[in-house]
Protein backbone atom coordinates (compact mmCIF):
# COMPACT_ATOMS: atom_id res chain seq x y z
CA UNK A 1 0.00 0.00 0.00
CA UNK A 2 1.29 3.49 -0.76
CA UNK A 3 2.47 5.40 2.26
CA UNK A 4 4.94 7.85 3.68
CA UNK A 5 5.42 10.91 5.82
CA UNK A 6 3.64 14.23 5.68
CA UNK A 7 6.05 16.90 4.48
CA UNK A 8 6.49 20.28 6.17
CA UNK A 9 3.63 22.63 5.25
CA UNK A 10 1.58 19.82 3.74
CA UNK A 11 -1.94 18.84 4.80
CA UNK A 12 -2.68 15.16 5.41
CA UNK A 13 -4.91 14.79 2.34
CA UNK A 14 -2.22 16.44 0.20
CA UNK A 15 0.31 13.92 1.51
CA UNK A 16 -1.98 11.02 0.58
CA UNK A 17 -2.44 12.30 -2.98
CA UNK A 18 1.31 12.96 -3.35
CA UNK A 19 2.39 9.58 -1.95
CA UNK A 20 -0.09 7.65 -4.09
CA UNK A 21 1.10 9.52 -7.17
CA UNK A 22 4.80 9.06 -6.37
CA UNK A 23 4.46 5.36 -5.63
CA UNK A 24 1.92 4.33 -8.27
CA UNK A 25 1.63 7.08 -10.90
CA UNK A 26 -2.09 7.41 -10.18
CA UNK A 27 -3.94 10.55 -9.13
CA UNK A 28 -6.47 9.88 -6.41
CA UNK A 29 -9.31 11.53 -4.56
CA UNK A 30 -9.20 10.96 -0.80
CA UNK A 31 -12.48 9.75 0.64
CA UNK A 32 -13.30 8.90 4.25
CA UNK A 33 -10.83 7.78 6.88
CA UNK A 34 -10.42 4.06 7.33
CA UNK A 35 -8.33 3.86 10.48
CA UNK A 36 -5.77 5.43 12.77
CA UNK A 37 -3.17 3.00 14.03
CA UNK A 38 -0.33 3.76 16.41
CA UNK A 39 2.99 1.99 16.82
CA UNK A 40 6.34 2.60 18.47
CA UNK A 41 9.32 1.41 16.41
CA UNK A 42 11.89 0.66 19.09
CA UNK A 43 14.87 0.23 16.77
CA UNK A 44 14.52 3.72 15.35
CA UNK A 45 12.99 5.24 18.50
CA UNK A 46 10.15 6.41 16.30
CA UNK A 47 6.55 6.88 17.41
CA UNK A 48 4.19 6.71 14.44
CA UNK A 49 0.55 7.34 13.72
CA UNK A 50 -0.50 5.33 10.67
CA UNK A 51 -3.58 6.91 9.14
CA UNK A 52 -5.28 4.94 6.39
CA UNK A 53 -7.89 6.39 4.02
CA UNK A 54 -10.24 5.05 1.42
CA UNK A 55 -9.46 6.69 -1.92
CA UNK A 56 -10.43 6.39 -5.55
CA UNK A 57 -8.34 6.73 -8.69
CA UNK A 58 -9.25 9.84 -10.71
CA UNK A 59 -6.43 9.83 -13.27
CA UNK A 60 -2.86 9.01 -14.09
CA UNK A 61 -1.30 5.73 -15.09
CA UNK A 62 1.10 3.26 -13.53
CA UNK A 63 4.49 4.95 -13.15
CA UNK A 64 6.58 3.95 -10.15
CA UNK A 65 8.88 6.65 -8.79
CA UNK A 66 10.86 4.63 -6.26
CA UNK A 67 14.44 5.79 -5.69
CA UNK A 68 14.79 3.34 -2.75
CA UNK A 69 13.67 0.37 -4.88
CA UNK A 70 11.17 -0.75 -2.24
CA UNK A 71 8.29 -1.25 -4.68
CA UNK A 72 8.20 -4.53 -6.56
CA UNK A 73 4.91 -4.13 -8.40
CA UNK A 74 1.86 -1.87 -8.66
CA UNK A 75 -1.52 -3.43 -9.22
CA UNK A 76 -5.05 -2.99 -7.95
CA UNK A 77 -6.67 -6.10 -6.56
CA UNK A 78 -10.00 -7.10 -5.07
CA UNK A 79 -10.37 -7.42 -1.32
CA UNK A 80 -10.29 -11.20 -1.68
CA UNK A 81 -7.02 -11.16 -3.63
CA UNK A 82 -5.51 -8.69 -1.14
CA UNK A 83 -6.36 -11.14 1.63
CA UNK A 84 -4.40 -13.85 -0.20
CA UNK A 85 -1.45 -11.58 -1.01
CA UNK A 86 -1.07 -9.99 2.43
CA UNK A 87 -3.19 -11.78 5.04
CA UNK A 88 -1.42 -10.09 7.98
CA UNK A 89 -2.18 -6.55 6.78
CA UNK A 90 -5.66 -7.59 5.64
CA UNK A 91 -6.48 -8.71 9.18
CA UNK A 92 -4.73 -5.75 10.80
CA UNK A 93 -6.87 -3.37 8.74
CA UNK A 94 -9.99 -5.39 9.65
CA UNK A 95 -10.97 -5.62 5.99
CA UNK A 96 -12.93 -8.77 6.75
CA UNK A 97 -15.36 -6.73 8.86
CA UNK A 98 -17.95 -4.12 7.98
CA UNK A 99 -16.59 -1.83 10.66
CA UNK A 100 -16.57 1.91 11.02
CA UNK A 101 -13.33 3.87 11.18
CA UNK A 102 -11.22 2.67 14.10
CA UNK A 103 -8.21 3.43 16.29
CA UNK A 104 -5.81 0.73 17.39
CA UNK A 105 -2.55 0.77 19.37
CA UNK A 106 -0.28 -1.82 17.83
CA UNK A 107 2.33 -1.73 20.58
CA UNK A 108 6.06 -1.61 20.36
CA UNK A 109 7.63 -2.94 17.18
CA UNK A 110 11.01 -3.71 15.81
CA UNK A 111 11.67 -2.95 12.18
CA UNK A 112 11.49 -5.93 9.88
Amino acid sequence: MPGGAVEKGEHLHQAVVREVNEETGYVCKVNEIHSVREAVFQDKKHHALIITFFAEITGGQIDILDPDHDIEEVKWVSKQNFQKLNPKLYNLLKLNEDSQAFYQFEGNRTVG
